[in-house]
């Protein structure tokens, strides 16, 4: 459509791929545009192909549209939000819980955008200056689309230094309650890290319910979704650790509300401190970190952090203890992961057994064009 300026891809292959981002040396734009600018995406035969946000960094254009050119509006953006709903209750996934992804990024084709749903609140993610821009419209849909079943609307946009919230719509009590396999828990989705929860260990906390055992520790507890399913589970004790207060403070709320009698400890400290500082050993351990790179050029101390961490972490475990470990650094591949335990092992020289790889559950797809999408990886190991 005339109205869009236009970018033209200098290179045929990629075009083939469908890849959802458009790096600086693959487009150039043909027209002026600004940051955060709608663009329509020329092959090298001048035809439209694409459509989709401008960016100034590496990744010049992000792909929410394949195909010619089409009026970007509420219905368009309506479409499109009802076409991922319907993915995930194709998938079940609301069944069990009322706390799920509704849209994750690229895999939707809504990149640089989450979207989650928390019990009547609606609370979004954006990762980019297009998608800000496109708000008012997603809300209206959002609207359109859940009806009663919204009562909130909540968006946080982490495109700068800083990060920027604004309440878009309604309102609702914070933290609410949300519930996922029978257990009840409090999502902060005001302050909370991410959208306020991390919907994307569902299944896996479910795989920690039906082996953790014995004495348990939960390493970057957060608000304790593991500790919970390990105490619904054979766990006999846990001790939680994490530097955050307030997310000790809603683990401890959250086991109130399930497990008031559970014998449980929640330690605030540094996590590499306190596993160079305690003697005990435990039966299950889960390490479940925030990313330690975000970029390829700090890779190789991100490297370094998770094995060193890894390798204290089989340190402390009993014979045939369980080790739950993950990591939710895009750029660390799941080979590299996987080397990763190895390097530890050696370390710690302890045989560890690899019997299960995780992943992010089924409300977080992975895009065949877009393999970034397969962030979190996580193996279930016995420590012979």
């Amino acid at each position: 459509m005339g109205m869009y300026p236009r970018v033209i891809i200098t290179k045929k292959e990629i075009v083939e791929r469908k890849h959802p981002w458009l790096f600086s040396q693959a487009v150039k734009p043909l027209d002026e545009i600004h940051e955060g600018d709608r663009v329509v995406v020329l092959d090298q035969s001048r035809q439209p192909i694409a459509m989709g946000h401008y960016h100034n960094g590496t990744i010049r254009v992000k792909v929410f549209h394949w195909g010619k050119p089409i009026e970007i509006n509420e219905e368009f953006w309506f479409e499109k939000l009802k076409k991922s709903f319907r993915k995930r209750l194709l998938l079940g996934i609301p069944s069990h819980t009322n706390a799920f992804r509704i849209v994750h990024g690229e895999a939707d084709l809504f990149p640089g955008l989450t979207m989650d749903y928390y019990n009547g609140v609606v609370s979004i993610g954006v990762y980019s200056e297009g998608m800000w821009s496109e708000l008012s419209l997603i809300v209206s849909a959002i609207k359109r689309l859940l009806k009663e079943d919204v009562k909130a609307i909540y968006a946080r946009k982490h495109t700068g230094k800083t990060v920027i919230s604004q309440l878009l719509d309604g309102n609702a009590e914070n933290p609410i309650i949300c519930e996922e396999h029978s257990i009840k828990f409090l999502v902060d989705w005001k302050h909370g890290q991410k959208t306020g929860h991390f919907l994307d260990q569902r299944d896996n906390r479910l795989l920690v319910r039906k082996y953790a055992k014995g004495k348990v520790l939960d390493l970057f507890s957060y608000s304790g979704g593991f500790s919970l399913n390990a105490l619904a589970g054979k766990a006999k004790s846990i001790t939680l650790v994490d530097s955050s207060e307030r997310a000790l403070e809603l683990a401890k709320e959250n086991i109130r509300l399930n497990f008031p009698d559970a014998n449980v400890e929640l330690i605030k400290a540094d996590v590499f401190d306190f596993l160079n500082e305690t003697n005990e050993r435990w039966d299950t351990i889960i390490c479940d970190p925030p990313a330690f790179t975000k970029h390829v050029r700090t890779l190789p101390q991100a490297v370094r952090a998770y094995t060193k961490l890894n390798k204290n972490v089989l340190l402390k475990l009993s014979k045939d203890g369980y080790l739950f470990t993950f990591s939710c650094s895009q750029v660390v591949v799941p080979e590299l992961f996987r080397k990763i335990l190895f390097w530890a092992s050696q370390q710690a020289q302890k045989n560890t057994l690899i019997v299960k790889y995780m992943h992010q559950s089924m409300d977080h797809p992975e895009s065949v064009f877009h393999p970034e999408g397969l962030y979190l990886k996580g193996i279930f190991a016995v420590i012979d």
